[in-house]
């Protein structure tokens, strides 16, 4: 049950779901694409009489001046529905995200304004929380255990149509070596689903609400599987490609995939160290002891880690103390922090130096012109990736070393 009346109104706080995802993938361009797209319809949907703010790159709030739950209800219903199917287009690339949306009511004794936002956002995260992955709404109550949840109970079923159809396709998107001694191609491999009129849908929108393991670990067979399958194909045309493949949190649980995909790689006579796991500093910290099993599972076998999303929280230095990674891939609000002047080059190049000490190869994401990559390597960084150099792509053609 909601929450009843006696209310002067509501406090929306719109969060998107798998941002730094978005602005890994697209670089400020997409970002920039979608903030308007979404601004657009927030102002479609909504009266004047009521007020939008945009307050961060991926947070907005509505005061909602209506007394009434069901209309609180239904609004953030259709925001739900309406930036789950925008579909904006950069290129090959597809943009698109769901939100998650807390509602906090506003009365005669509703705290102050500061507190309110607090329990709008606490909501929210709920959303994100306990195997939940956003794409819905859920009003605060002081006991969250009866916190109202929708999300999408069809997207297993998606998931388990496209394993079985086959309509799930890969995208690459070339990491470029700022130093012209390596010899080798390095692709970050991008998962879409396909729709049956030919859309392609980013996992932003059909993993959001999949709770069943055991979906997704055949989901993450079927990208390691087709991996493997490509490598074995690039090699046997005397190409050498190395693939970063990533890996959710719940992933990190799955005792059974290394054992099966230690025996794929040992069949198709593949070189491990060339398939790179890749695994959110998020995820490793909310799941260390798997985290730190699963990589020294990965360290037998002789594959290599990177940590993406460094520096995105606080525990940064404790994850990279536990378990030794061979790449860091440096988190992109960095990048767009020194384009905005609000961190300086001596700023970056100090939480650069102590990983450049571990014998680190770095990684820098959502590059987006020359300028960015001089100051990048004279910082220290080997590697780089973004839509300046090329946007992901449904074949691994990125000319590395034509010059």
């Amino acid at each position: 049950m909601g929450p009843k009346g006696g209310n002067d109104g509501f406090l929306f706080y719109i969060t998107l779901d798998n941002y730094q995802t978005l602005q890994q993938n697209t670089g400020q361009e997409g970002t920039d694409l979608l903030a308007g797209a979404i601004g657009k319809l927030l102002k479609n949907r909504v009266n004047d009489a009521h007020t939008l703010a945009r307050i961060d790159d991926n947070i907005y709030t509505l005061l909602l001046s209506d007394p009434h739950v069901e209309t609180a209800k239904a609004l953030a219903r259709d925001i739900c529905l309406g930036i789950s199917g925008l579909e904006l287009a950069l290129g090959e690339y597809k943009i698109q995200t769901t939100c998650a949306i807390g509602i906090a009511m506003i009365s005669e004794s509703s705290p102050r304004a500061a507190e309110l936002l607090n329990r709008a956002e606490t909501a929210a995260r709920s959303l994100n929380s306990n195997q939940r992955h956003g794409n819905g709404y859920s009003f605060f109550q002081l006991n969250q255990s009866s916190s109202v949840v929708t999300t999408d109970a069809k997207a297993v079923q998606r998931v388990v149509d496209a394993i079985t159809h086959n309509r799930f396709r890969l995208l690459f998107q070339p990491i470029v070596s700022l130093n012209t001694e390596i010899h080798i191609s390095h692709y970050e491999v991008l998962l879409r689903l396909t729709t049956e009129d030919g859309k392609e849908v980013s996992p932003n929108i059909f993993m959001d609400s999949i709770n069943d393991d055991n979906v997704l670990a055949r989901m993450d067979m079927w990208v390691l599987e087709e991996c493997v399958m490509l490598m074995r194909q690039s090699m046997d045309k005397g190409k050498r490609n190395r693939l970063f493949i990533n890996i959710t949190g719940r992933t990190l649980r799955n005792k059974s995939l290394l054992p099966w995909f230690a025996e794929q790689i040992r069949s198709m006579r593949l070189p491990a160290d060339h398939l790179v796991f890749q695994i959110s500093e998020v995820d490793a910290l909310a799941s260390p002891a798997y985290y730190k099993a699963f990589c020294s599972a990965l360290h037998k076998l002789h594959c290599k880690i990177c940590l993406k999303h460094y520096g995105s929280t606080s525990e940064s230095d404790f994850i990279l103390s536990d378990v030794a990674v061979d790449y860091i891939k440096l988190d992109g609000c960095y990048l767009k922090d020194l384009n905005r002047n609000t961190i300086t080059k001596k700023q970056l190049e100090a939480i650069i130096k102590p990983l450049k000490e571990k014998n680190i190869t770095l990684i820098a994401p959502m590059v987006e012109d020359t300028r960015q990559m001089s100051t990048l390597f004279r910082l220290g960084v080997q590697m780089v990736q973004g839509h300046y150099l090329q946007p992901p792509r449904h074949e691994m053609d990125y000319a590395f070393f034509d010059e």
